[in-house]
């Protein structure tokens, strides 16, 4: 709905369903939409605005009933207390530690294992962050969490397999040839080494990495797919 009563401005950045088959629709600009009456001929969809003000979100999953998302600071809990169709509680379910202030450091998509695991994957390049890229595995109670694979350079999106392996994107540049798709193994390093740095604009981690000192690994862990720009893009 290009025209609605908030005068929102739908850059769609993700998606997630309910057992009912309502969609969940993330909003660059802050928004998560509820989307109806989804059939295959898309003639009567109805989309409601369920709740606003969030910061970016890239990811949504749908867990017993409740909106989780994936935003540049954490994972976020919505909860309509009154059944009116709007959230009127964010629960912080897990504050991400590093929420850097460049324009490209999101945290993407959201993904569960059969153990109740979520998954998301942040940027490498261009941010504080002090792990070159990295996916995160937050725990199901979203009390703890562990950097399960480094390396990304700008990953811009995952896939789960059946048997609880993350997939991970990433865009070409800086240490990375092509993009490629990589099946994640937990302690796998893949392939970005964060040393890239723009004198008196910004350094990893702060500062605290000496960028000019960080020697790059002998090897990375290769992909399952790369994805040259030549043959698509």
């Amino acid at each position: 709905p290009d025209e609605n009563p908030y005068g929102a401005w739908l850059r769609t950045s993700c998606h997630g369903f309910f057992e009912d088959g309502r969609c969940a629709v993330g909003t660059y600009t802050g928004d998560i939409w509820i989307v109806s009456d989804i059939d295959q001929g898309l003639e009567h969809v109805t989309w409601q605005r369920y709740a606003s003000g969030l910061y970016e979100p890239f990811g949504v999953l749908v867990i017993d009933g409740l909106v989780c998302v994936t935003c540049r600071d954490g994972i976020k809990r919505l909860h309509d207390l009154n059944d009116d169709g709007y959230a009127e509680y964010y629960e912080t379910f897990f504050a991400d530690p590093d929420v850097s202030s460049f324009f490209h450091a999101f945290c993407f998509d959201l993904h569960r294992d059969s153990k109740g695991f979520l998954y998301y994957a942040k940027s490498g390049q261009y941010t504080s962050f002090k792990e070159a890229g990295a996916v995160v595995k937050v725990a199901p109670d979203g009390k703890g969490f562990e950097y399960f694979a480094t390396g990304f350079r700008t990953p811009n999106g995952m896939g789960m397999m059946p048997n609880d392996l993350p997939l991970c994107s990433d865009n070409e540049g800086n240490w990375i040839p092509a993009s490629k798709i990589s099946l994640c193994r937990k302690g796998g390093f893949y392939g970005y080494v964060q040393t890239h740095a723009r004198p008196g604009h910004w350094a990893p981690d702060g500062g605290r990495i000496d960028h000019t000192k960080v020697e790059p690994p002998d090897t990375y862990d290769p992909p399952i797919l790369w994805l040259p720009v030549s043959e698509d893009n």
